[in-house]
């Protein structure tokens, strides 16, 4: 296993801790304009996408990739509002995320101290 992958594996495990999309609304319960910084998980179809400066325009939702700027006009999606079937935002699942990260914190200290006698040679 490389080192890179070493490394990789507990900051997933770790990051897997952290949020969770929830709140499901139809789309008309979402407030607009939103907020550009707010993260969506819109659904459509069986597929999802995360944007962020999310908007409608008429009978198009429009949003961008949460990893773009909000002002990138070519990084955008398009969804016709006929077609979402729920819009989900970024929701903090308290208990859960705090069990979670105390279940998984033990498992990552000990593989950080894997890491770091493995690669002390």
């Amino acid at each position: 296993m490389s080192l890179r992958t070493r490394i990789a594996m507990p900051l997933i495990l770790l990051s897997a801790s952290c949020s969770s999309y929830g709140n499901a609304k139809p789309l008309d319960a979402i407030p607009m304009p939103a907020d550009p910084e707010k993260r969506f998980e819109v659904w459509s179809g069986g597929e999802s996408w995360q944007l962020h400066a999310v908007r409608i325009d008429g009978d198009t939702l429009r949003g961008v990739r949460w990893w773009h700027e909000p002002a990138c006009d070519s990084c955008q999606v398009a969804v016709a509002t006929s077609a979402v079937d729920s819009v989900r935002s970024l929701a903090y699942d308290g208990g859960k995320t705090g069990a979670l990260g105390a279940l998984i914190a033990p498992f990552a200290a000990i593989a950080f101290l894997w890491i770091a006698l493995a690669n002390s040679d």
